[in-house]
Order: structure tokens, then sequence, then C-alpha cells
């Protein structure tokens, strides 16, 4: 059965006793539930990505709704995501703490529900 986007936010709740390590998921699998609405907006509103523009798919997609009127504000908020999901994954000598986990996954839902409401108005 095909996994819906918002089903990332499963693995994305924090609890005052959540490690780093999962801090670092929750970031992870928050921002994943948006860039997959966000691919969708960008599918149901054909808009293509660039595919020799620099970057990867990741970064393509936040250029394309950058450059689109209607979803440039999206694609901007994306994009800041983007590289708090990179900081997570990938700079694991980083500290990631409680309150900066909790902000992007909140960011991330509220992202989520505008780049949802976005599409509904289109």
């Amino acid at each position: 059965m095909p996994v819906q986007p918002h089903e990332f936010f499963i693995l994305a709740e924090i609890t005052e006793e959540s490690d780093e390590i999962f801090l670092r998921n929750a970031m992870s699998r928050a921002y994943y539930a948006v860039y997959h609405e966000c691919l969708a907006l960008s599918d149901a509103n054909d808009i293509n990505l660039d595919q020799n523009s620099d970057g990867g798919e990741h970064q393509k997609l936040c250029h394309a709704l950058q450059r689109d009127g209607k979803f440039a504000a999206i694609g901007d908020s994306l994009s800041k995501l983007r590289l708090k999901r990179v900081r997570a994954d990938y700079h694991i000598g980083a500290t990631i703490g409680l309150r900066e986990a909790r902000k992007v996954v909140c960011t991330s839902k509220n992202l989520f529900e505008q780049t949802k409401i976005a599409g509904r108005n289109v």
C-alpha cells in the first residue's frame, strides 16, 4: 500500500526524553512529509523541475517552486527546511537539541498545511 506524505509525521513526534538520534530522525521525517507534499503540488500544477540546473532533486524542486509566482514563498520555506534536514542527516558532529528539532517539526507541519491549502486554492 502506498505511503502518504502526512504519514512521515508519525515518525517525527518528539518527547522530552528523545535522544539526539531521534531528534535528527524527527527533523528528517518532518522535512520529507513536506517535500512529498510539495512534489505533489508541483506535479498537480505542471511545475517542471529544471533538469539542467545545479543541485539534486530536492534543490531543483525548491528552485522550481521559487520561480513560480504562486508558490515562491513555499519554495523559500522548503529550501530553508532542506538545509535543516541536511544538517540533521549529514552533519553528525553538530549538536542537535530539543528546541531546534521541535522548531523544525513545527515549521514543517505549518508548511505542510500551507502547501495543502495552496493546492486546493489553485
